[in-house]
């Protein structure tokens, strides 16, 4: 009976109604399949990325081969800082995130490569003025207050001094 009754207000939908809910149940599907929801960490006695982003530990390392999914869980994590939501932990708002390496080029490959895949589109993030010479913005700022600043190690002095006396959450 219910079916029948869904099926008669289906019908009285005009044709901009039915394009509007299409596009509403299509975007429903892209955010429930986007990989920021259905990134899967592994869970093995020699490497586990569960046991990783699980941990409470001050300082957590995470080893692993080539190609074994560091990049990945690492770009997860300070995805999930970055927005505030975290499954495995408690996260604190507005948390302030530094991307180091020694050069922009291993952040651009690397963390950078999958945060473009992970971060929904669908978040408000400002990006700050990009690095020259790479596609890196210098920052990322959520809608919660949370902020990513990239940072390469190169240039001796005025490298140290940026990072210098630094009170940082990630």
């Amino acid at each position: 009976m219910s079916d029948d009754v869904g099926t008669a207000e289906l019908k009285n939908f005009e044709f901009t109604d039915r394009v509007e809910f299409a596009t509403l149940l299509s975007e429903m599907d892209k955010r429930a399949n986007h990989p920021s929801y259905t990134y899967q960490p592994t869970f093995m006695a020699h490497h586990s990325q569960r046991g990783f982003h699980a941990s409470k530990a001050r300082f957590r390392l995470l080893f692993g081969g080539n190609r074994a999914g560091k990049s990945c869980a690492i770009a997860h994590e300070v995805a999930w800082f970055l927005l505030g939501r975290h499954p495995y932990q408690e996260v604190i708002r507005g948390a302030q995130i530094w991307a180091l390496s020694s050069e922009y080029r291993t952040l651009e490959h690397g963390l950078l490569y999958h945060l473009r895949r992970i971060l929904p589109t669908w978040e408000a993030l400002n990006l700050g003025q990009r690095i020259a010479g790479t596609s890196i913005p210098s920052f990322i700022l959520a809608p919660g207050g949370g902020s990513l600043t990239f940072i390469s190690t190169l240039g001796g002095e005025m490298a140290r001094r940026r990072l210098q006396s630094a009170s940082l959450d990630l």
